[in-house]
C-alpha cells in the first residue's frame, strides 16, 4: 500500500504519461525520485481525481455522451417549474464540452450526430455559437479555433440557488453520471446563492411573463473578480464647466436680466436692492479624466453660437427632421454618418470606397443639375465596416476589412493619416466628443485608442473574448464602451476596465 503523497505523485505520472508529455514526465521523476509502478503496486481509487486527470473507460464509449446528456435533459424537463429555468442554463455548456470531447476522441461522425440530435435546444438563443460549432468538424480544427480553444480554457460562470444545486448534485450522485461529473468540476464556475438575491441576477424579458432567465456566461473573469471590478466609483457626469453649461448660464442670465426690467417698471421704477445673479451648476458633473487640446478661439465660438442658436425640443417646439434615400446601392453600402450640422453626409462602401456629400451644395443642385457634389475617395483594400464624421466637422474617420484605420479631410478630399495597430478586420469605430480622439474595435478581440495626430494607438484594452463589434464613447469622454460577440460590455477608461456588462440570452452587440 502506498501512502498519500506517493499516491498524488504516481496520478500525476499516470496522467502525464497517458498524454504523452514525457519530457514533463522524467522531470518530475527526476525531482520526485519515484520511479514508475510496477504491476503489483496499485493507485487507491479516488472517484474525483479520477475523473479529472484521468479518461475512464466507459467515458470512452461515445454512447454514453448521449445517454448523460439525455438523462440530464429528461430529469430537469421533469423537474419543478420553479427549478426548470434555472437548471436549465447546465445544458448548453454541456453540450458544448460533450461535443469537443468527442472530436477530441476522433469521434467525428458521432460528434456531429450529437450535434444534429441536441443543437435544437440551443438554436434560438445561440444562433451564432451553434453556427461556429457546426464548423468544427476535426481535432485539427478544434485546436485552432478561437472558439474552442476559448471554451475549453475558460469556465462557465453559473449562478444556481442553494435548492437546486443541491438537487444537481444529488441527481448526478444517485445516477452516478461520471461525464457529467467531470465537465461540471473542470469547465463549470457555479456561484451558489439564496433564492433572495436570486432576482438581481436574472434576465427580464419585458415580453415574457415569467421571471427570466439566469446566467450561463464566459466572461474571462470569476464571479469575484467582476464584482470586484463592478465595486469601482464611477463618474458618469457630464465635464464641468463644458460648452453647454456656459451657453446654459448665458441663456439665464439673459432670462434673470429680463425678469429684473420688468420688475423694475411694475414696481415704478421704486430704488430697490439689486438681486445678484447665482448660476445653480447642474448635479453630477465630473473632472475629464485624459488629457485633451483646447479649443480654438473660433472654434470655441463656433460652437456657442451654434448652440446659442438652438431651441430646446418639448411639445410646442418640436424638431425638424431630414430624410435622405441613396438610391441603386446594390447592397454596397456598410455605414453611414451625418455630421451634427448636417452638413456632411458619409458612407462606407463594400467596393473599399468612401463617400460624401457636401448637402449645402447638393441644395445648389436644382440651379445646376449637371453637377454632382459628391466625392469618391479610394484607400482601402477591402470593404469599409464604419465612418464617423468628427465633431469638429471637417475630417471623418473610415475602417475597413484591411485592419487600417484612415482619416480623410473634406477640404482636401485627400487622404490625411493611414493608423496601423489591428491583425485583424476593424468592425466599429468612434470618434470622442472632443473630436481629437477614436476608439476602434476589431475582431482581434481587442479595442484601440487612438488621437488624430498619432499614427500609433495610445491605448490597447483587452479582455474580450471574441471580436469587438462596437465602440462607443461616453458623452464626458472619459470611458467606452465596447461590444462584443462574446455578449458582455466593457465600460473602460484608459487606465483599467471599469465594467462588465453581461447579458447572454439576447442577439450579440
Amino acid at each position: 500500500m502506498l501512502n498519500l503523497e506517493k499516491q498524488i505523485n504516481y496520478r500525476v505520472m499516470k496522467y502525464l504519461e497517458n498524454n504523452q508529455m514525457y519530457g514533463t514526465l522524467k522531470t518530475f521523476e527526476n525531482e520526485t525520485s519515484l520511479a514508475r509502478l510496477t504491476n503489483n503496486q496499485r493507485i487507491e481509487r479516488d472517484s474525483l481525481v479520477d475523473l479529472i486527470l484521468f479518461d475512464p473507460e466507459k467515458l470512452r464509449d461515445p454512447q454514453f455522451y448521449f445517454n448523460s446528456y439525455q438523462s440530464l435533459k429528461n430529469w430537469i424537463n421533469t423537474s419543478l417549474k420553479l427549478f426548470q429555468d434555472e437548471l436549465r442554463v447546465l445544458l448548453y455548456p454541456i453540450f458544448l464540452h460533450c461535443y469537443f470531447d468527442l472530436i477530441e476522441k476522433q469521434k467525428n461522425e458521432r460528434a456531429l450526430e450529437f450535434f444534429h440530435k441536441f443543437k435544437h435546444d440551443h438554436l434560438e438563443k445561440f444562433p451564432t455559437e451553434l453556427g461556429l460549432l457546426q464548423s468544427i468538424t476535426t481535432k485539427r480544427q478544434m485546436e485552432t479555433n478561437n472558439f474552442a480553444t476559448t471554451t475549453r480554457s475558460k469556465k462557465f460562470n453559473i449562478i444556481l440557488s442553494s435548492h437546486s444545486f443541491e438537487l444537481y448534485f444529488t441527481f448526478l450522485q444517485e445516477m452516478e453520471l461520471d461525464l457529467l461529473n467531470k465537465i461540471t468540476y473542470k469547465y463549470l464556475n457555479i456561484r451558489v446563492i439564496s433564492s433572495s438575491e436570486l432576482r438581481r441576477y436574472k434576465i427580464v424579458d419585458d415580453n415574457d411573463e415569467t421571471e427570466g432567465e439566469k446566467l450561463a456566461l464566459m466572461t474571462g473573469e470569476t464571479f469575484e473578480e467582476i464584482f470586484s471590478i463592478n465595486s469601482q466609483k464611477i463618474e458618469w457626469g457630464l465635464l464641468k464647466n463644458c460648452i453647454e453649461d456656459r451657453v446654459n448660464e448665458k441663456r439665464e442670465r439673459e432670462l434673470f436680466e429680463k425678469k429684473e426690467r420688468i420688475l423694475a417698471i411694475t414696481r415704478k421704477r421704486k430704488r430697490t436692492k439689486a438681486k445678484q445673479f447665482v448660476f445653480q451648476e447642474p448635479l453630477n458633473r465630473t473632472n475629464s479624466l485624459i488629457p485633451a487640446p483646447k479649443l480654438t478661439i473660433q472654434e470655441n465660438n463656433r460652437r456657442i453660437d451654434e448652440l446659442s442658436r438652438s431651441i430646446d425640443a418639448g411639445e410646442n417646439n418640436l424638431p425638424s427632421i431630414c430624410m435622405f434615400t441613396l438610391f441603386n446601392s446594390q447592397n454596397k453600402v456598410n455605414s453611414v454618418d451625418i455630421s451634427k450640422d448636417s452638413r456632411y453626409i458619409t458612407i462606407g462602401c463594400s467596393d473599399s470606397s468612401v463617400r460624401y456629400w457636401d448637402l449645402t451644395k447638393q441644395l445648389e443642385k436644382k440651379k445646376n443639375k449637371k453637377e454632382d457634389f459628391s466625392k469618391v475617395m479610394h484607400g482601402h483594400q477591402g470593404e469599409v465596416y464604419s465612418v464617423k464624421i468628427s465633431p469638429l466637422n471637417h475630417s471623418f474617420v473610415s475602417v475597413s476589412q484591411d485592419g487600417t484605420a484612415r482619416l480623410w479631410s473634406f477640404e482636401t478630399d485627400h487622404c490625411l493619416s493611414i493608423y496601423n495597430g489591428h491583425n485583424f478586420p476593424i468592425w466599429d469605430v468612434d470618434f470622442s466628443p472632443f473630436g481629437y480622439y477614436f476608439v476602434t474595435g476589431s475582431m482581434d478581440k481587442t479595442a484601440m485608442l487612438w488621437s488624430t495626430d498619432s499614427e500609433r494607438p495610445h491605448r490597447l484594452f483587452v479582455g474580450h473574448l471574441s471580436d469587438v463589434d462596437c465602440v462607443k464613447f461616453h458623452p464626458n469622454s472619459n470611458y467606452v464602451a465596447t461590444g462584443s460577440s462574446d455578449r458582455t460590455v466593457l465600460i473602460i477608461h484608459p487606465q483599467t476596465v471599469i465594467l462588465k456588462f453581461y447579458n447572454p440570452f439576447k442577439e450579440n452587440f
